[in-house]
């Protein structure tokens, strides 16, 4: 579904609030004049390295919202700290928020694929930000109790007296993050770092940990 870009004019009249499932809110300070919304989706478990795994129920009619926002105070001695750790924190363990006062396409409850966080000032006494832009990723959020079908166990060394040091191999497909292999392997996708290092070279002539593709060949070492 291609995607549908809508321009809101100014609205530093709206006062917007965030509410997260579970009764909290947040005041959104400066509302966003710009998003984006789109329908592509499917069932999914999304990995997301160092935050809490979101299992999703997708169609092709969920949302998709995209947008930034600015959020300052005019001295440079007050901070939005506090908010801006408040909406990482909803993101960071996948808890659903929705907005209010905005328009209809904005109704329901999202959950925070990504939030991006661009900071701009700083506090000069305390270091806390005093500037940030926010930029936003959701998805439309429904409760679902689909079955996730699970990697099949990992290979086992050949041989019956094969070394437990012996190391294996796992070839990246479409969909895999360091953390994702380390917890096929592993049980444990904390353990992503030792994948790393068995494979720096390879993984940093591409850039970094985060940025894998499909067809590298990795070392996995023995646990």
């Amino acid at each position: 579904m291609p995607t549908a870009r809508i321009l809101a004019g100014r609205q530093s009249h709206r006062s917007v609030t965030v509410t997260a499932k579970g009764g909290a809110t947040r005041p959104m300070r400066i509302v966003p004049n710009t998003w984006t919304f789109d329908g592509n989706a499917h069932i999914s478990e999304l990995d997301r390295p160092g935050m809490k795994p979101v299992t999703r129920r997708s169609s092709d009619d969920l949302l998709r919202l995209q947008f930034e926002q600015t959020m300052a105070h005019p001295s440079p001695y007050a901070s939005v700290q506090g908010d801006v750790n408040w909406f990482r924190d909803k993101a960071v363990h996948a808890i659903p928020v929705r907005f209010s006062n905005m328009p209809r396409q904005w109704w329901g409850w999202w959950l925070i694929e990504d939030l991006r966080i661009d900071v701009h000032r700083m506090n000069p006494d305390n270091s806390r930000i005093s500037r940030a832009t926010l930029h936003w990723r959701c998805v439309e959020y429904q409760e679902t109790t689909a079955k996730i079908v699970k990697s099949p166990p990992p290979p086992k060394p050949r041989g019956a007296n094969a070394k437990q040091s012996t190391y294996r191999w796992h070839t990246v497909v479409q969909g895999d993050w360091l953390s994702k292999i380390a917890q096929r392997y592993y049980g444990n996708a904390m353990e992503w770092p030792r994948i790393y290092r068995a494979n720096k070279a390879e993984i940093d002539k591409r850039g970094n940990p985060d940025r894998i593709f499909p067809g590298q060949r990795f070392r996995i070492p023995p646990k």
